[in-house]
Formats: structure tokens, sequence, C-alpha cells
């Protein structure tokens, strides 16, 4: 997927964000505390893997570092998601707020008086989107496109099922 300059995929809100990054988060813990503890487990010799010399060190090194990187990652990932669910609170909350003001504003009625009635139902949903779209854009100048995407998607199904 394409990546905007939030560095969140196109389309994807922030709680979708925050949840990628938390599942992220936690099978990069699981794998590096398992990897960590099989480590442990074959230095102490419970685990037996014969290697000669010089390689056992090379591959105890390699994995070793391999496995701090993941629950690096793993925290870094967690604590990002962390941030991202109190910014997706704040975007949920200005969804809304918008939702709200749409709907005390304007109905399927009034958003629907300008079009010609012989318009064809699928064109009928892009023109009704088109122009939630500006209505919205008039009101509110700097929307997120995915968090615009998303309002539409959730006025039009209230408004029309």
């Amino acid at each position: 997927m394409e990546e905007n300059e939030t560095g969140r995929s196109t389309g994807e809100t922030l709680s979708q964000k925050a949840e990628d990054l938390r599942s992220s988060g936690y099978t990069l813990l699981i794998v590096g505390v398992v990897g960590a503890v099989a480590m442990i487990l074959w230095i102490a010799g419970v685990i037996p893997l014969q290697m000669a010399g010089l390689m056992k060190y090379i591959s105890m090194s390699v994995m070793g570092l391999l496995f701090v990187l993941f629950i690096v990652s793993g925290i870094k990932a967690l604590l990002k998601a962390k941030k991202t669910a109190g910014e997706a609170v704040r975007e949920n909350e200005k969804r809304e707020e918008i939702i709200n003001w749409f709907l005390s504003e304007y109905d399927s009625d009034s958003i629907d008086a300008g079009f010609d009635e012989r318009i064809d139902e699928n064109d009928l949903y892009f023109e009704r989107t088109d122009l939630m779209k500006e209505k919205i854009m008039e009101r509110f100048l700097e929307l997120d496109e995915a968090l615009l995407s998303d309002i539409i998607e959730r006025l039009y199904t209230k408004l029309y099922g």
C-alpha cells in the first residue's frame, strides 16, 4: 500500500494504524523473547545444537543480535501504537463532530435536490459523495484524505442505508 505524509497507508485511519502497530509490536516481541529464550537454552546446553568452534560463536552472536533487534523493534512499535491510539481518539472526536454537523445541516433530500432524476443509481452514488466531500471541505479545510473518505462512507450509510 502507498503511504501518505502522515506515515499511514492511503485509506487507513489512525485507529487502523494503531491496531497494525500494536499487532506488529506484539509479534516482534513474542518472536524476540521466544528466540532469546531458545538462545539461552542453547547456551545452557538444554537444546543440543552441535557446531564447530568459531561457527557456534558467530551463530550465537548473529541470532542474539537479531532477537535483541526484534525485542527493541517490538517495544518501539508498541510505544508508537500507544501514541497513535491517542491521536486516533482525537481523530474519532473530529469525525463525530463533522458527522454531527453534516447531519444537522443536510439530509438525503437536500443532497438529492440538485440532481437530475434520470441519473443512473451508480452515477448517483458518485454525485452524492462528491457533493458531500465538497460541503465538508468548505467547512473543514485541512482533513486527511483517509479521514474524509471514512466520514463520507459513514454519512452515505446513515443517509441512504
